[in-house]
């Protein structure tokens, strides 16, 4: 892993706790009754160290939780606060819930709600980009047990 330089140091900072003051405020909107939906990513936002050492043509298949990790790559707060209203200039046009990030721009896949089943979109993508001879990445997130016995098909 590369060193981080200051200004790289300081851009992850930010990136964290514009992640947990967005979740906080999400959070208030939802006690004031103008919010309608709200999943935390409070303990997820150094994800976006992830993010930031990323190339532009990576992708991106997130967990619902994972807005450090979508700001990191590139998404805006105000991109994320027209997601949590499902204004129709978002990357799902309005038709995903709260904190399901996407964005084809900075190949960010949209994000299904059941955990797990982002994991066939994630090895297609990672299957056409070894098909390709690329060098790309594809960062995946599956978590709460979501291939245990049983649960994956």
């Amino acid at each position: 892993m590369p060193v981080l330089s200051k200004d790289d140091k300081l851009r992850l900072l930010r990136i964290i706790l514009e992640s947990r003051h967005a979740d906080l405020r999400e959070q208030n909107l939802i006690r004031q009754g103008k919010g309608h939906f709200h999943v935390s990513g409070m303990g997820h936002e150094a994800l976006g160290a992830v993010s930031i050492q990323m190339e532009p043509d990576d992708y991106i298949v997130s967990y619902y939780r994972d807005r450090g990790l979508v700001l990191g790559r590139g998404m805006t707060t105000r991109q994320l606060g027209l997601e949590y209203f499902a204004k129709r200039n978002t990357g799902s046009g309005g038709r995903q819930m709260p904190s399901h990030y996407s964005d084809a721009d900075l190949h960010i896949w949209s994000v299904p709600t059941p955990t797990g089943s982002q994991l066939l979109p994630a090895c297609g993508i990672a299957w056409g980009i070894k098909l390709d001879g690329k060098k790309n990445v594809r960062r995946h997130d599956h978590r709460r047990r979501c291939d245990a016995p049983g649960r994956f098909f």
